[in-house]
């Protein structure tokens, strides 16, 4: 209970009475177990035990009683370390072999471990010192993990506490005696080979990546940064600036010979650890300048630009349905502030509502057919900074679009009650016009050769569409990014209804609970509710008055097929009441199995929620109305999919940090031709 004073009475009774009750009220029901000692002494480092070992391939036995102890430095939390726990203490770190998954609820960061050693094995597994049982394949030892039952036998759970920071180190210094233990490397960046890519392989494979890190040393500082395609982040793209890399430290030797000069790698716990944030290599100190003053640099003729200067924003252009040259973007800076295409000397691999970071040095600022841009820039020259963005589009009419181009040119718009005449045959063309209407003018529609939408029909009649802002020589035009920026009529998904969810059938005030969907909490206890207003039943959930520091939830839809349809496209309605910060996210993915955690290691989410619109919401009440998220194309996906709306929320007791928007979902449907 907040604001609780304490209360001094006379009576020894009433005391020990009032001490029972205040602390009852005070107990936060997600609060963790109190610590329990686990009544063993640890007799042996870490570096002490390592010495144990005798060579490459050997598995030596512990047959004495050593117990070692050290703090979790990594787990599987993100699904880049699989069946194993880091450990260390003030002299080294060792992997420790579980066969369990999950490991992270038991041995979160920086708990303290016991490991009674006795009974199991260091061994030397391609030059990795591991702690570990011994199994028989095929007639050869072989490392294996402790099994889950007798865990707990061996591994100890002792206080939980702020994990080790990182030994700062350089390369030279990366030696065997650093295994395992968290280490970070100053001033590192991925090589411009490597720039553009994804953390690992996220096709069906999952193949572990490697990735080349240097410093600004050049190649005699490189070294492999390991992800797995099981990682969380597997699909986020590397970020591209330069900075600290913080990992665990582990070598590979293919054979003995190799075993004192190994490959030196690293590996993730999650995204945190590759802080690139600065300028990279060679590129030195720049300052930041506002898009609207780029733009003003041009007057009549190309003009270069300024040395030294960088500008910022969110791509707004979507690569995926190719509307645009694969050269080219569009970055806005901010919500209603100006934006500009920027050309790069090359194919570039930023996504719609990626965060870049543009070092505008040795560019040159002109117009290409009427549309200003800031060409041509090495690749190099971009810095990734955050995914997953959105620019809210300014709501606007045909007329105003027609006298306000030149301010608007290269920004983000949405019209409202449009009509749509022209293209080819009812279809949005290709290398054609369209002409959109919305009751106060009319403005050209542009569909480049080699969209993804160009033979699609285009809706009769339509609610919105969202679109950017452009021009063509004196004609000026806009260009939707896909076809989730229309809105309403008869584009996609609308010949067989897939899922079509209205939550009439649930419990008021209770869970939903419904048949193949999942109602998850993955931190503190809260779900999804059925609420019912105004004779309407929908899903909702807040943080509001739980008292927890952190609120993660997850509604996933039952497994829909999309074998035998084409063109899917979700919708779904939201509103936002009392806003103030709460998310909602929508994920989609084609490996969860419908049954356990959708966020256990393994499965894989791709966050879509860019593509939706999502209810603005009001600080003090509710909107009005729900807001309808407009089509979002699942074109990309095939088989069997499942839908989450993943809230983040919190309600930290006695703090300002609250984040406890309530958020209401309803009528989600799957539709496709």
């Amino acid at each position: 209970m907040k604001n609780k004073s304490i209360l001094f009475f006379s009576s020894l009774v009433m005391i020990i009475l009032a001490a029972v009750v205040i602390t009852s009220c005070n107990k936060k029901f997600d609060e963790p177990p109190l610590y329990t000692d686990p009544g063993v002494t640890a007799n042996t480092t870490i570096k002490q035990l390592r010495a144990l070992s005798t060579g490459y391939g050997i598995l030596n036995a512990i047959t004495t009683d050593i117990i070692i102890a050290g703090k979790v430095v990594g787990n599987d939390k993100s699904g880049n370390i699989y069946k194993e726990v880091y450990i260390q203490d003030s002299t080294a770190g060792i992997a420790l072999q579980l066969d369990a998954t999950g490991l992270y609820n038991s041995y979160p960061l920086g708990r303290e471990v016991f490991v009674v050693c006795k009974g199991l094995y260091v061994a030397n597994e391609s030059g990795m010192i591991k702690l570990c049982v011994r199994a028989i394949i095929n007639g050869s030892p072989t490392v294996s993990g402790i099994p889950s039952a007798l865990i707990d036998g061996y591994v100890k759970r002792g206080q939980l506490g702020t994990p080790p920071a990182p030994k700062v180190l350089t390369i030279a210094q990366l030696n065997n005696d650093y295994q395992s233990m968290l280490i970070q490397l100053d001033n590192y960046q991925v090589t411009s080979a490597d720039m553009g890519k994804t953390y690992a392989d996220t096709s069906a494979s999952k193949a572990t990546q490697n990735i080349n890190t240097q410093s600004c040393a050049g190649t005699s500082s490189n070294i492999i940064v390991r992800t797995s395609g099981y990682a969380n982040f597997a699909a986020q793209k590397l970020p591209q600036g330069n900075g600290a890399l913080t990992a665990i430290y582990t070598v590979f030797a293919s054979n003995a010979s190799f075993n004192n000069n190994p490959t030196k790698q690293l590996i993730l716990r999650d995204t945190s650890d590759m802080k690139f944030y600065g300028s990279r290599c060679g590129q030195g100190p720049t300052t930041l300048i506002n898009t609207s003053d780029v733009r003003a640099l041009y007057t009549s003729s190309a003009v270069a630009a300024p040395t030294s200067r960088r500008i910022t924003g969110i791509v707004i252009s979507d690569k995926a349905a190719a509307n645009m040259q694969t050269q080219n973007l569009v970055l806005q800076q901010g919500n209603n502030l100006s934006g500009i295409v920027v050309r790069f000397d090359a194919a570039h691999n930023f996504n719609l509502g990626d965060s870049i970071d543009v070092n505008i040095t040795g560019a040159t600022i002109d117009k290409f057919s009427g549309v200003m841009q800031v060409a041509t820039l090495s690749l190099s020259n971009a810095l990734l900074i955050s995914s997953g963005k959105s620019i809210t589009p300014r709501v606007t009419t045909g007329a105003a679009i027609n006298t306000n181009i030149d301010a608007w040119e290269s920004t983000l718009i949405r019209l409202s009650n449009v009509t749509i005449t022209g293209g080819s045959g009812g279809t949005w063309g290709s290398n054609g016009s369209t002409n959109i209407n919305d009751g106060t003018g009319t403005i050209t529609h542009f569909t480049r050769s080699g969209a993804t939408f160009q033979a699609t029909a285009y809706p009769t009649t339509a609610t919105s569409i969202t679109a950017i802002v452009s021009r063509f020589n004196t004609t000026n035009q806009i260009g939707i990014r896909n076809l989730t920026d229309v809105v309403g009529g008869t584009t996609g998904g609308t010949g067989t209804v897939l899922l079509d969810e209205n939550f009439e059938t649930t419990t008021a005030a209770a869970d939903i609970a419904l048949t193949g969907w999942v109602n998850a909490a993955e931190v503190s206890t809260v779900k999804y509710k059925a609420q019912t207003f105004g004779g309407n039943k929908y899903a909702q959930i807040t943080a509001f008055s739980t008292t927890a520091a952190t609120v993660t939830s997850w509604l996933v839809t039952k497994g829909v097929s999309l074998n035998a349809t084409t063109n899917e496209v979700l919708t779904f309605e939201s509103k936002a009441g009392f806003a103030n910060g709460a998310t909602l996210k929508i994920l989609v993915s084609t490996n969860y199995t419908g049954t356990g955690n959708p966020w256990a290691a393994g499965v894989t989410w791709t966050d879509i929620t860019t593509s939706a619109t999502l209810s603005a919401g009001l600080t003090s009440g509710y909107p009005t109305n729900f807001t309808p998220s407009g089509n979002i194309n699942l074109n990309a996906y095939t088989g069997t999919i499942y839908v989450a709306f993943k809230y983040e929320g919190a309600d930290p007791t006695g703090t300002a940090t609250d984040r406890t928007t309530t958020w209401q979902i309803d009528n989600v449907k799957i539709l496709g031709n």
